[in-house]
């Protein structure tokens, strides 16, 4: 994993403030029901394309390479698009508590427990849609490659948009953890208005 970070967003830590990153407005059109706009830092790019049922993603710059002296790869975060009742969306990492109708973890309690360390769960709230997202720490393998990897989905019916993306090695938190940078990302996703599509972009 080390060396190539694949799919979405963050703080990082006290040394860069999110909130005082400039971003822009970007859109990525993948599939009828799944066009959406975001906003993401000026040097991201999103693509989409409408292939196997509408897909995409966007390749942030990691926001510590903005104060470190040293290069740090740019994370990547990709974007799938499920009908709203697809088992990744309503039965993945995260269900529907039938009681409460929020989201929570898709584990029993025991395993929520013994997990406590490694899985934490996040409620998403975005422009248009709601859902969830979940981080799970690697617990295995050498300790310098093991990291975070956060798992999402926002609902909007008839369409539900998933992904995941590499939070950064734990051996370089809390300062390279990119957990919160993502979901504020994430949170600005609004579905829009369908346009044609173009095979891709």
């Amino acid at each position: 994993m080390r060396g190539l970070l694949i799919v979405f967003m963050s703080i990082v830590a006290s040394s860069v403030n999110a909130g005082a990153i400039q971003s822009k407005s970007a859109s990525a059109n993948m599939a009828p029901g799944c066009n959406i706009r975001l906003q993401v830092p000026p040097d991201a790019r999103v693509t989409s394309s409408p292939e196997n049922r509408g897909s995409g993603g966007i390749t942030v710059p990691n926001p510590r390479h903005l104060v470190s002296k040293e290069y740090i790869e740019p994370f990547y975060v990709g974007f799938a698009c499920y009908d709203v009742n697809d088992s990744s969306a309503q039965r993945g990492w995260a269900r529907k508590d039938e009681g409460n109708d929020q989201w929570q973890l898709n584990m029993s309690t025991e395993e929520q427990k013994a997990r406590s360390k490694t899985v934490h769960f996040y409620p998403l709230k975005a422009i248009n849609a709601t859902g969830w997202a979940v981080t799970v720490d690697d617990t295995i393998g050498e300790e310098r490659n093991r990291g975070r990897r956060l798992h999402y989905c926002l609902i909007h019916p008839p369409k539900a948009l998933c992904g995941t993306g590499d939070m950064g090695y734990l051996s370089d938190f809390p300062k390279g953890d990119l957990t919160a940078y993502s979901l504020k990302i994430l949170s600005s996703i609004e579905f829009i208005d369908d346009e044609p599509l173009s095979p891709s972009h």
